[in-house]
Parts: structure tokens; sequence; C-alpha cells
């Protein structure tokens, strides 16, 4: 079903001050081949960047970083990749997987608890999407 996957509270003040670095690696799989599905990186329950999870996808992960800019703005970098149980060349997408590399800012207020969360917005019902885990790393 459609939905939020494993949240966390960023709590306040981990970004405390200009250049930290807050690394968070999402590792999950999807079962079913039915059609594809849509995962989005959200940030206090504002989707940041959608990624695709082929029809044919077995497992994925999300990487992303999140730096502090200055007083409530900050950078994020997104590197997605997915696969399906043959692996993935690279030239393949359509039929073993996808990779995305993405870019935004974001203006979370940073003194308080920071919402993040992977929310499914599109799946087949026949189809199922499950996070296995969520990783948390100040990096500076």
């Amino acid at each position: 079903a459609t939905g939020t996957l494993i949240e966390y509270s960023i709590p306040a003040n981990t970004l405390k001050a200009t250049g930290k670095i807050l690394r968070i690696t999402c590792l999950g799989t999807k079962s079913g081949v039915t059609n594809a599905a849509t995962i989005q990186f959200r940030l206090t329950a504002s989707s940041k960047q959608a990624v695709t999870v082929y029809d044919v996808a077995y497992a994925w992960r999300f990487v992303i970083y999140l730096i502090k800019t200055g007083s409530n703005t900050q950078d994020w970098f997104l590197d997605y990749t997915c696969s399906d149980t043959e692996g993935w060349d690279g030239s393949m997408a359509a039929t073993h997987g996808n990779a995305l590399c993405a870019f935004g800012t974001a203006t979370e207020t940073d003194t308080a608890a920071i919402a993040f969360d992977l929310n499914v917005s599109a799946i087949n019902a026949a189809d199922t999407i499950t996070q296995e885990s969520l990783i948390f790393e100040l990096l500076n």
C-alpha cells in the first residue's frame, strides 16, 4: 500500500553549525513485478525528490546528504540506485534497474526537530515495498 515507510525525527540542533553534514542511508526491497512504484524522500512531510522503482526491481538504496548552508537553510544531495536479481550493468535501465543523482535545497528550521521519511506515493496493489534499514551518520 502507499504510505510512509520508516520515519525518523532528526533531533533539534543536529545541524547546529554551517557546514554540518548528515548522511542518511535507506535500504529496501520491492517484491512483485506488476508495475513500477514511486518513493518520495521527504523532510517535514514535504516531498524533495520522487524516484521510480521499476517493476522488476529487487533491491533499492537511497543515500542522502543533508548539509547546513546557513540559518534554517540546507542543501541536499540524493544518490539513488535499484537493481533486480540479475544485477544492473548501467545500460538496461528499463529491464534491470535505474539510478538517479539529484540536488535541491530545503528551508527546515534546524533549531527544531526535522521529520524525515520515505513515502510510497504509488504502487500496484499486487506489489510490496519494504524498507529494511535507516542509518543516520553525522559526518562532521
